[in-house]
């Protein structure tokens, strides 16, 4: 019984949260009609927030008919987000780091080189950005390559391949963390800034100068990663092309013609996304050709092209950290 009454009221939490979160302000009264719950129990929710530090009274409000009432206010800096974004910029690799609040907002970013990383490269920035924002609760990676268990598995960073970058930071900083592919955050990120529809499906496949390329699924809401996180490893599907080596761009863009082609006749998307400095002119035309007819005519979807991953790469892991951290 006791059990039942406290995921009753853990889900009541998760609803008056996700409403503070959208409002910014409110009273017991807005909230009780908006939660349908009664006041009387908003009552305990709301002071267990409040202890909490994930709300705060401001002021009163005078409605016209009856008494005053109490103002809440949504501390979105209750708790944050610092993201780590790795990835290749103009030819050269770049670490993005972004603190990011409750709304979403992003209040600091700083870009520096990476040279051969560590797991204990990132340490002085993640330092000082817990200096400057001491509530940062969760750190997220999003890294060219697949972590399983939190342990970098593949990496296109030799050295950080088998590091274990999540244990790390929770071992010297005491905050969780995550690890996430690239363009698996990228497709994540693309849905949730475009707010795709919860029925559709999008692919994503980004294509680096130097490294092979990958591939992210999202899949009716959700991120589709198989078993150990490994969905989207394709370099291996066309093993006579070598990615990594300059090649001519008809070359490349016939490779990724082919690849696209295996993408959409594995899951069918409704929207493609193609990240990467990859030159569009007549790219469209040759994945309908690759697919053939009557394929290319039905099966086609609808295309767009990102040169720059990060908007989406950051929008991704941030989202993902809120995920773990608004408690909702």
């Amino acid at each position: 019984m006791e059990r039942g009454t406290n995921l009753i009221r853990e889900q009541n939490l998760k609803t008056v949260r996700r409403l503070m979160n959208r409002r910014i302000r409110a009273t017991k009264a807005e909230l009780s009609r908006e939660s349908g719950l009664s006041v009387v129990a908003l009552q305990s929710l709301l002071q267990a927030m409040e202890e909490r530090g994930e709300i705060r009274r401001e002021g009163m409000f005078q409605p016209d008919h009856g008494r005053p009432a109490a103002v809440y206010r949504y501390e979105e800096r209750a708790q944050m987000v610092l993201s780590i974004c790795m990835y290749e910029k103009q030819g050269e690799d770049t670490a993005v780091f972004s603190a990011c609040d409750l709304l979403g907002t992003v209040v600091e970013t700083r870009e520096i080189p990476l040279m051969e990383p560590e797991a204990d490269s990132f340490d002085g920035e993640i330092a000082s950005f817990l200096a400057a924002y001491p509530s940062i609760a969760a750190v997220g990676f999003g890294i060219p390559g697949e972590a399983v268990d939190g342990r970098l598995v593949t990496s296109d960073y030799e050295r950080l391949t088998g590091a274990d970058i999540c244990g790390h930071v929770q071992q010297n900083f005491g905050r969780q963390a995550f690890v996430q592919n690239d363009v698996n955050a990228a497709i994540a990120g693309y849905c949730a800034r475009r707010q795709t529809p919860e029925d559709e499906v999008a692919v994503g496949i980004y294509v680096p100068k130097k490294y092979g390329p990958g591939v992210g699924v999202w899949i009716h809401g959700r991120l589709w990663c198989g078993r150990d996180g490994m969905v989207g490893e394709v370099e291996g599907l066309l093993p006579e092309v070598n990615w990594r080596q300059p090649m001519k761009e008809v070359r490349r863009k016939n490779a990724l013609a082919r690849l696209a082609k295996v993408c959409i006749l594995m899951y069918n998307p409704h929207r493609l996304v193609i990240y990467g400095d990859v030159e569009q002119g007549g790219m469209e035309e040759m994945i309908r050709e690759a697919l053939g007819e009557p394929l290319g005519r039905i099966m086609m979807p609808q295309m767009e092209f990102c040169p720059d991953l990060r908007p989406d790469f950051e929008a991704g892991i941030l989202s993902m950290g809120l995920e773990r951290v608004r408690g909702y």
